[in-house]
């Protein structure tokens, strides 16, 4: 299945279950599979880039996913302290303990996920030679926009499809 398939697909599911249905686990597992899918996409791609034997770019993926868990975890607290500290500050009264709380959480979380991309960094670097791991670098910028380039399309391809069938 080529990459514009996959996003054509997994964006007609997002659009499909709107926004509204955030906190609905279906949708919530749709999105997962749709990142999953992006990220699969994009770890090959890399993997193409430098040269990586399959053995290598197994365990590349292990890192980088076990590291993107990590890191996903601590955006999603990230955005509900973000959430809960706009909600306090809204208040006619808002508490300045309460808000120092979330301003603390929302400083360790960004914290943590630099740390996090830092441990990742050194332990690719440790799996790859630095010509690998060179060739990822600079690969990278131009993946992640091709990847971009891909979901921009599918969407607009999609919104153009739904205001045909507005227009029959």
């Amino acid at each position: 299945m080529t990459m514009t398939n996959i996003i054509a697909r997994a964006l007609a599911v997002l659009l499909l279950v709107g926004g509204a249905a955030r906190a609905d686990d279906a949708a919530e597992g749709q999105r997962a599979k749709f990142r999953l899918q992006v990220r699969t996409q994009i770890e090959q791609r890399l993997a193409a880039a430098a040269g990586l034997d399959p053995a290598t770019t197994a365990r590349l993926a292990q890192i980088v996913d076990r590291s993107d868990e990590h890191v996903a975890q601590l955006q999603r607290d990230q955005r509900d302290a973000y959430r809960e500290l706009k909600q306090l500050l809204e208040q006619p009264q808002p508490d300045p303990n309460a808000a120092n709380r979330l301003i603390d959480r929302i400083s360790a979380n960004r914290s943590a996920v630099m740390r996090a991309e830092e441990d990742r960094t050194r332990e690719v670097r440790k799996l790859l030679t630095p010509i690998q791991y060179g060739k990822i670098v600079i690969a990278y910028p131009i993946v992640n926009r091709q990847i971009r380039a891909g979901i921009r399309k599918a969407l607009a391809d999609h919104a153009a499809a739904v205001d045909d069938s507005f227009n029959e």
